[in-house]
């Protein structure tokens, strides 16, 4: 089977010092994984390889098994490549509708040329629902929402028009237990419908109940990987 996200032996250099050295995993169609890692690691750069934020100094990175070079996160989106960053600030229009934020980046998949905003109100009306954004209203702005609520939309965004690959980087910070909960159950909901989630999270809470597997980071190189089944917290204490 084609992995849905490959890198092979991913260098990025600045200057002299070495970013990543030869960062190799896969991430298969439908899975989740996890990438943990001291700060400084590596793991926003391997990040800015796959979003088109940075080009690679050498190595391959596959999209379904074919060689992918986006130069920007515009292109990296086209080709299906989702990035949900741990700012939600830098995600969410807060003096923009809901459903603004839902529809705004697939305007031309959803309504075509004519922006028909009755048509966006009821996808997003229909997304707010299963996605259990509260208050349920998607003509507020979403400035109005709570953090937890506020990623949910974000996430919404991305059950529009569902990408191949979604990374999500610390998906649950900040936010009480019932929104991780349903954060949680958002993001199992996308690795049903084949979409590859690969997550960052300081976490191990939310690391152990999402992630399949769990690739580690140190001084840019994957220092170890751990399976479905055999994931401890311990471990992924003592491995970060």
């Amino acid at each position: 089977m084609k992995a849905a996200l490959e890198t092979r032996n991913l260098i990025k250099r600045f200057g002299g010092l070495m970013a990543t050295d030869n960062v190799t995993f896969r991430l298969e169609p439908g899975a989740r994984h996890a990438l943990i890692g001291p700060n400084g690691a590596g793991k926003t750069t391997l990040i800015n390889l796959l979003t088109g934020v940075l080009v690679p100094t050498s190595g391959t990175v596959l999209l379904e098994g074919k060689p992918i070079a986006p130069q920007t996160t515009k292109a990296a989106k086209q080709l299906g490549i989702a990035y949900l960053s741990e700012n939600r600030r830098a995600t969410i229009f807060p003096r923009h509708e809901i459903f603004k934020n839902i529809t705004l980046a697939h305007l031309d998949e959803i309504v075509g040329s004519f922006i028909r905003q009755p048509r966006e109100i009821a996808i997003a009306t229909d997304l707010v629902k299963r996605t259990g954004v509260r208050p349920p209203s998607p003509t507020l702005a979403a400035g109005n929402l709570s953090g937890g609520n506020q990623q949910k939309v974000v996430l919404a965004k991305w059950l529009t028009v569902q990408p191949k690959v979604l990374i999500l980087n610390e998906p649950t910070r900040g936010m009480d237990v019932g929104a991780k909960e349903d954060v949680i159950r958002i993001v199992k909901s996308l690795r049903d419908r084949g979409v590859a989630i690969l997550v960052l999270s300081t976490e191990p809470e939310t690391i152990l109940t999402l992630a399949d597997r769990v690739t580690v980071i140190k001084k840019g190189m994957v220092a170890r990987q751990f399976a479905a089944g055999h994931i401890e917290k311990a471990d992924l204490l003592a491995a970060a």
